[in-house]
């Protein structure tokens, strides 16, 4: 579709249409470019144009563009607020001319490096997928990182940003989320005999099950998954 822009000449007050050119939706540039959508999406996610992001309307997670390449020019996002009273219609973001050719330069180099994660990290992601179709509920970014986190421990940030398909900062603020949640659990029932009368404080097995409860559920964030 091709997109116009009205702007004003400060010198004369005229109001002129700018031609912005042909942009596109994912899905038309995936089948040019001859990949899967999915796949373009973890491609433009390990670009870094594209982040997920929770939609409040649908409830789950979406590949969006990120703002960052929304000022560089290389797309629009369409996020009106009436779409929330069409169930027909949900936000989308298109690609400009600029960012199809960005995309187009750089996708081989992109897939190539998608697809050079070290053999390990292949294992883990494969575990990672097979622990998730055992639940019962959907696992969100973040229960799959600190997953990763936990069995894993020697798989990099890069790699599980890499293999999940999101930025590497969303790796780190979980990790470090998880961190928090582990510490405080710990130091929870750490305490917890100290504001209990003695009469009625927790025999030693029952603390003991109080700090492995809290310890693995902030692991695993997965609240109440087992693991």
């Amino acid at each position: 579709m091709n997109y116009v822009r009205q702007v004003t000449d400060l010198d004369t007050g005229k109001k002129t249409w700018l031609d912005l050119g042909d942009h596109r939706p994912l899905s038309e540039v995936a089948k040019d470019l001859g990949v899967g959508p999915r796949r373009l999406r973890d491609a433009l996610a390990h670009m870094g144009m594209l982040s997920r992001e929770w939609d409040d309307r649908s409830q789950q997670h979406r590949f969006r563009l990120t703002p960052g390449a929304v000022a560089s020019g290389l797309g629009i996002r369409h996020d009106n607020k009436g779409f929330q009273y069409d169930p027909d219609r949900t936000p989308f973001d298109v690609l400009s001319p600029v960012g199809i050719e960005y995309v187009r330069d750089h996708l081989p180099a992109t897939l190539t490096a998608l697809s050079e994660l070290p053999e390990d990290a292949r294992a883990a992601l494969t575990a990672l997928g097979a622990f998730a179709a055992r639940q019962n509920t959907g696992m969100t970014p973040e229960m799959r990182v600190c997953w990763l986190t936990c069995r894993y421990p020697d798989m990099g940030p890069s790699q599980i940003a890499q293999g999940l398909g999101i930025s590497e900062t969303l790796v780190h603020r979980y990790r470090a989320r998880r961190g928090r949640q582990i510490r405080d659990a710990e130091m929870a029932a750490a305490f917890a005999p100290a504001w209990r009368p003695p009469s009625e404080g927790p025999t030693e097995a029952q603390l003991a099950e109080v700090v492995t409860a809290g310890a693995m559920a902030a692991k695993y964030h997965l609240g109440g998954v087992e693991p």
